[in-house]
């Protein structure tokens, strides 16, 4: 079973943002990026997993700050979008399911 930390860093390499700015940065570059949104993410996740929806502002926010830093525009809609696809794949991993997550790793959204 993969890891919590790989479908959510799976996820977010299928994210449009990702896609979109990745033929601009080089391979560590944009490899250092997946890893500190996957870390930021898992942290608001293990002190909020009973309620993962009321984090999800704190993820989008997360998501957003580290984009930026990055120089990354992205618009606050995209990042709320992704947050609740990451809740939604905590709560599958959660009850060891693995559908939406081959769902979403298998297209682009």
């Amino acid at each position: 079973m993969d890891s919590l930390e790989i479908r959510l860093k799976n996820a977010l390499n299928k994210w449009t943002v990702i896609k979109l700015i990745e033929q601009h940065l080089y391979e560590d570059e944009l490899e250092t990026l997946l890893n500190n949104l996957t870390d930021s993410i898992l942290k608001l996740i293990n002190k909020c997993k009973t309620e993962l929806i009321l984090i999800k502002y704190d993820i989008s926010d997360c998501l957003f700050d580290i984009l930026d830093i990055n120089n990354i525009e992205t618009d606050d809609y995209s990042c709320d979008s992704m947050a609740l696809i990451l809740i939604d794949l905590c709560k599958e991993y959660y009850e060891g399911k693995k559908e939406f997550y081959h769902k979403i790793t298998g297209n682009n959204f």
